[in-house]
C-alpha cells in the first residue's frame, strides 16, 4: 500500500475520532474568529473529497448535490435551513465510507492519471496527498473550535 493511502487512512481516522468525541452542544457553535462550525468543516471535507476524486471513481459514487450547496467553498452555516443539513453522525458515516473507498481502490487510485490536472497534480496519488493535507487543515480547525468552546481533550467524549 502506498504511503499516500496510509497517510490518508491515518488522518481520516483521526478526523472521525475527533468528530465522534464532539459534544452535540458545540457542533453548530461558531466561536469568535471562526467563519464556520464543526458540522460545516466535516461536510466540507466530505464534499471537497467527492468533488475532486469522483472522476477517478469507477463506482459512480455520488454525493447528494445538496452537500455542495451546504459545504463547498463560499458556503456558510449562516445560510442554512437546518432541516436540510445532515446530522454529524451521517457526515461521520460518509467520511468513513470515503476512507473505505480509498482503501478498496488503493491500487488503481495511486496509478490513475487525471484527465485534467488539478493545481499541477497529475495522478490520483498526488491528488490524494493534496486532499490529505486539506483534511489535516480542517482537523486543526475542528479541534481549534473545540478548544475555543472549552473542550480540553478533543479526543475524548464528555460524560
Amino acid at each position: 500500500m502506498s504511503g499516500a493511502v496510509k497517510s490518508f487512512d491515518m488522518w481520516r481516522t483521526r478526523i472521525t475520532m475527533s468528530l465522534k468525541a464532539t459534544p452535540d452542544r458545540i457542533i453548530d457553535h461558531i466561536p469568535s474568529g471562526y467563519p464556520n462550525n464543526i458540522r460545516w468543516n466535516a461536510g466540507h471535507i466530505l464534499a471537497n473529497f467527492y468533488e475532486k476524486m469522483e472522476p477517478l471513481s469507477k463506482e459512480n459514487q455520488r454525493l447528494d448535490p445538496l452537500y455542495n450547496d451546504l459545504f463547498l467553498n463560499g458556503t456558510s452555516p449562516h445560510d442554512w435551513d437546518f432541516d436540510q443539513v445532515p446530522s454529524l453522525d451521517i457526515l461521520i458515516e460518509e467520511l468513513e465510507k470515503q476512507n473505505d473507498w480509498v482503501q478498496r481502490n488503493a491500487g488503481t487510485l495511486v496509478t490513475a492519471r487525471l484527465e485534467t490536472p488539478f493545481r499541477s497534480m497529475e495522478t490520483g496519488e498526488e491528488l490524494l496527498q493534496l486532499l490529505t493535507g486539506h483534511d489535516c487543515i480542517h482537523l486543526g480547525i475542528i479541534n481549534g473550535i473545540k478548544y475555543a468552546s472549552g473542550i480540553s481533550n478533543v479526543w475524548k467524549p464528555e460524560h
